[in-house]
């Protein structure tokens, strides 16, 4: 578990806008890679806009991994012999025009240090000049107001070890963002699902008033294709998983004055945003 400290500038009024993406797969053929590219230059164009990932950038699906099919990843980098280098190059070459606050890691990734002793996310990280997450953590976020910090945000993160079709991962999600203070959204991925629980806790402040937070669960989406069309069948269609939303959801943390401090209120939303 990892614990970060992010700094960022605000202004009265002022919306920033950060996108956890999560299960990109980016160098395998099943990964929509033209609706992500338009995704994040369609975010990217919002004022104030960054990114994180909590885990599986690349798919890291390698030559003698029983899931791999010479199709599995995009034809340029099965035809390389340093496929490590090649899917390194791509990575970074997908994701090095965006502001990037972290990059967590994910299964796939911890497969590669298991199997191969590579650790291919923080390699990533460091030709991208971006603070290394880990499998789970904190980032907390310090707000600056004319060189001051105002207030802070504070995500938690787990890649996820969730799933279900029915509830889509929330009921252990729930369970294990509970063991964890202080967080004000908690984003996990792993099952490939994007939705949001929005919820509220209750707490009692230093002069005795009974107030309550707003506080929300986000599931991240993924950009990989349960089933595509022609060709030999992949993991998740031989697997029957079924049809999922391929997008991101949006965090919104918009400043205002609160009894005479700052706080950020937040929002999150799903969809074509």
């Amino acid at each position: 578990m990892e614990g970060l400290i992010i700094n960022l500038d605000t202004e009265p009024g002022q919306t920033t806008h950060l996108t956890p993406y999560s299960d990109l797969h980016t160098e395998a053929q099943s990964c929509a890679v033209h609706q992500l590219q338009a995704h994040m230059e369609r975010r990217a164009k919002l004022p104030n806009s960054y990114f994180a990932c909590i885990g599986d950038v690349g798919n890291w699906i390698m030559p003698r991994d029983p899931r791999r099919m010479p199709s599995t990843p995009i034809p340029e980098i099965a035809a390389r012999d340093d496929y490590v280098n090649a899917a390194l190059d791509y990575q970074y070459s997908r994701l090095r025009d965006y502001n990037w606050l972290w990059l967590g890691i994910g299964n796939h990734e911890t497969s590669m240090l298991t199997h191969h002793g590579i650790d291919v996310g923080a390699l990533l990280c460091q030709r991208l000049g971006v603070p290394a997450g880990g499998y789970s953590g904190f980032a907390r976020l310090r707000w600056h107001m004319n060189g001051k910090c105002v207030c802070t945000s504070t995500l938690l993160y787990h890649h996820g070890a969730w799933g279900g079709a029915a509830t889509k991962g929330i009921i252990g999600a729930e369970r294990y963002a509970s063991g964890y203070d202080g967080w004000d959204v908690f984003v996990f991925g792993h099952n490939h699902h994007c939705h949001v629980h929005h919820n509220s806790k209750l707490y009692l402040n230093s002069s005795g008033t009974i107030k309550h937070r707003d506080c929300y669960i986000v599931n991240t989406g993924t950009f990989q294709l349960t089933s595509r069309q022609g060709g030999s069948p992949q993991y998740s269609e031989i697997k029957g998983y079924p049809p999922v939303a391929i997008t991101a959801p949006l965090l919104k943390f918009t400043h205002r004055r609160v009894d005479g401090g700052h706080e950020m209120g937040i929002s999150v939303e799903t969809g074509d945003c």
